[in-house]
């Protein structure tokens, strides 16, 4: 465990951490984090607007914008501070709307973008706390969980910090009690601070992204650092700062047997023998992806990695004892060296095989043949792989073996669900300078910069529409990590604010 060392010169800082000291218990207990109940109901709409609400509590000025899917929008919707617009519905992302949501009389919001009929949308919610032309604005992005508190009551929680505590979530909940702390002891922040929050599931990236862009002139346009947190990694073994992030391709690949989609499966005892079965040209298909040490076989996939990077310190690699504790595994991939294990954590692709969706996977020995069964599957990717070409890559080849190596009149289907750009930041750059400075003031020691095995979408969204740069902060929140937040903000406000 690290040691809490923070030793800082500032009062301002030290009346924080004192703050932060005190109320320990309160920040780490999940009480704080609900919202009244509420009769919005649930989804991505209920759960921004109970965290708008908690954000206007602190000051902030909000947008909560509509996001239609695989829609350019020419401008943002654009919600007045105070305004409550009761007749609008809160549509859960993924749901069609039967009909047009009904403007009530009164002001004409003619910003308001037009959903048509049966388009799916998401939301995005924008806020802003402080706008000192003589500060730098850091620009936040967090992810909120649609996951309740408590299942039993879906409409009374707004859970601000992810209960499934993935390695590439970000949570909103540390920057807000590092807020509240500041204010608690009556001094103004070292910065201006914006938020941008997602929901963590059912978000239209690409809408988001068109959305920023849109915005580009009014929200962004003073921005001139972009901060997200993660997740600390098992195995790091010092405090780290992150300047760089894999992306992801998540693909399906389905098999079908049968000509009608509503074929009920077969019985092995009664069609054993005579079929092509699905679940075998499945099985084929996924083992012809990966060798048994783990390289990927898909001919030009690696072509466009960049080569000659390598970890800047060796102080970056894991602790191999404990990486094989937290996977409760005997033995590690690549003889379990320390080097090679780092570079295939964050600077070179993987492929992992995830779930076999149609098949049986109950108790009881069932004997049917299953007639369409579909492949889950990812690629993490490096600089310079882009998700279109590796798409492109996999679709051709998994058809190519499908037709010429296994030979089978089944159809096969590949399809790219979700993917992300990979996102890496130079590492000289002042800010991750900052980033290490709030680092090493709270946990003492020399914090490393390396980068990160997991995926944000967000990142290269944000490396995109932004002009400055981003930085990722791996937290522990028993580790001292709001005290790192606080002190970022602090060092972060001690940069050059003179950047046009």
């Amino acid at each position: 465990m690290y040691e809490d060392k923070a030793r800082t010169e500032g009062s301002t800082l030290k009346e924080v951490f004192g703050y932060l000291d005190a109320h320990l218990k309160l920040v780490n207990s999940r009480e704080d984090v609900s919202s009244p109940p509420s009769p919005r109901g649930f989804g991505q709409g209920g759960v921004l607007r109970g965290v708008e609400e908690r954000l206007k509590r602190l000051g902030a000025c909000t947008e909560l914008c509509v996001v239609p899917f695989g829609q350019v929008l020419s401008s943002l919707s654009v919600v007045p501070v105070g305004q409550v617009l009761s007749s609008l519905p809160v549509v859960p992302a993924g749901q069609v709307l039967s009909s047009l949501p009904v403007v009530p009389a009164g002001p004409v919001l003619s910003s308001l973008p037009v959903v048509s009929v049966g388009q799916t949308y998401s939301h995005l919610l924008l806020a802003g706390l402080g706008e000192d032309p003589g500060k730098v604005t850091v620009l936040v992005h967090s992810d909120v969980d649609l996951q309740p508190t408590n299942r039993k009551d879906v409409h009374s929680h707004v859970d601000l910090q992810s209960t499934k505590r993935k390695y590439d979530d970000v949570s909103l909940l540390p920057w807000l009690h590092v807020v509240e702390a500041f204010q608690a002891v009556k001094q103004p922040l070292p910065i201006n601070l914006k938020f941008l929050v997602t929901a963590a599931e059912g978000t239209a990236w690409e809408g988001v992204e068109q959305c920023l862009l849109t915005s580009k002139k009014r929200f962004l346009s003073d921005v001139r650092y972009s901060c997200i947190t993660l997740d600390r990694s098992p195995g790091t073994r010092f405090p780290s700062v992150i300047y760089g992030l894999r992306g992801l391709c998540y693909f399906t690949v389905e098999v079908t047997g049968a000509d009608d989609p509503s074929h009920s499966d077969a019985h092995s005892g009664v069609y054993g023998g005579v079929l092509y079965e699905p679940m075998g040209d499945l099985l084929f298909l996924l083992n012809c992806l990966v060798d048994e040490r783990g390289k990927i076989l898909v001919p030009g996939v690696l072509d466009d990695v960049v080569r000659g990077e390598e970890p800047p310190s060796r102080d970056a690699e894991p602790d191999v004892e404990e990486l094989r504790s937290t996977l409760a595994v005997s033995r590690l991939a690549h003889k379990e060296d320390s080097r090679r294990l780092l570079l295939h954590l964050a600077w070179l692709p993987s492929l992992t095989v995830h779930a076999v969706e149609g098949a049986w996977s109950g108790p009881g020995a069932r004997t049917t043949v299953p007639l369409r069964v579909k492949g889950h599957f990812s690629v993490r990717l490096v600089p310079d792989q882009t998700p279109d070409k590796v798409c492109l890559r996999f679709t051709e080849y998994l058809n190519k073996v499908h037709r010429h190596f296994r030979r089978s009149p089944n159809a096969i289907r590949v399809e790219l669900t979700s993917s992300a750009r990979p996102w890496v930041q130079d590492p000289d750059d002042p800010h991750l300078g900052a980033a290490q400075r709030a680092v090493r003031t709270v946990l003492g020691g020399s914090p490393i910069l390396t980068r990160g095995g997991g995926s944000s979408k967000m990142a290269a969204v944000l490396q995109r529409v932004t002009v400055g740069s981003l930085v990722a902060l791996p937290l522990d929140l028993n580790m001292g990590g709001l005290k790192v937040l606080a002190a970022y903000l602090h060092e972060v406000g001690q940069l050059d604010t003179n950047w046009h």
